[in-house]
């Protein structure tokens, strides 16, 4: 009776723990984000955003090199990425509520309910954190990382 007991619990505990959705890097490592609790307000942030910064200042800040972000609806992201003379797409994540990579990275005290959250492998080994904070100009909705601003583009 006991190891009944034990195999219903047992079972249920898998079962409860295979509904997570997963969004893996296109990378030689094996790094998985995983998504979690979707926001009514995500829909806000699918589709693509340009960047629009040219202040020198922005060079010091690592969204600097991401030219443009396609959100998609499955909580991964597209990135245009310039390093140096190149320019590649990386595959990663987004996510409108903290993750345990974002947690690990920027900390607990991190203000995370004001925008996004970007989670890719730019150089193929090390996950980059991003925090991007929702901004509103001349009436229009920004993502805001220090001086480097993305507006959303309307293709």
């Amino acid at each position: 009776m006991k190891s009944l007991h034990i195999i219903i619990i047992l079972s249920a505990f898998i079962t409860l723990t295979s509904f997570k959705t997963k969004a893996t890097f296109q990378s030689n490592t094996n790094y998985t984000i995983t998504s979690i609790n979707p926001n009514q307000d995500d829909k806000a942030f699918i589709g693509k955003w340009i960047q629009n910064s040219h202040s020198p200042a922005a060079k010091k800040y690592r969204a600097s090199s991401i030219l443009e972000i396609d959100f998609k609806k499955d909580y991964t992201a597209h990135f245009l990425i310039s390093k140096g003379d190149e320019i590649k797409t990386i595959v990663g994540a987004w996510s409108t509520k903290e993750t345990e990579s974002s947690i690990k990275i920027m900390g607990l005290n991190a203000n995370l309910e004001n925008g996004v959250i970007l989670e890719y492998i730019a150089n193929g080994k090390d996950l980059s954190v991003i925090h991007l904070s929702k901004g509103i100009s001349d009436g229009k909705m920004l993502l805001e990382s220090g001086d480097v601003i993305f507006e959303k583009t309307s293709k």
